[in-house]
């Protein structure tokens, strides 16, 4: 529970960068339903590796099928 917009995205993987600037970025994801994929999916692009999805039947959580699309999409 780090990153809840686009700004905190990059500001998380740019510090990773910083620190780790060899390492491999995974990203365990898990979004709300009020955030909006599309902004995300350059900044998956330029910092992820690997996502692995995460799911639950928490209500406000997206539908596992939306975050399988945006994983299909990097």
């Amino acid at each position: 529970d780090v990153a809840h917009n686009p700004s905190a995205f990059r500001r998380l993987f740019s510090e990773i960068r910083k620190r780790f600037p060899t390492r491999k970025i995974a990203l365990l994801l898990a979004l709300s339903k009020d955030k909006p994929l599309e902004p995300l999916i350059p900044l998956f692009k330029k910092y992820v590796e690997e996502i692995a999805l995460f799911s639950s039947r928490h209500a406000r959580l997206k539908n596992p099928k939306e975050l399988i699309k945006l994983k299909e999409s990097l």
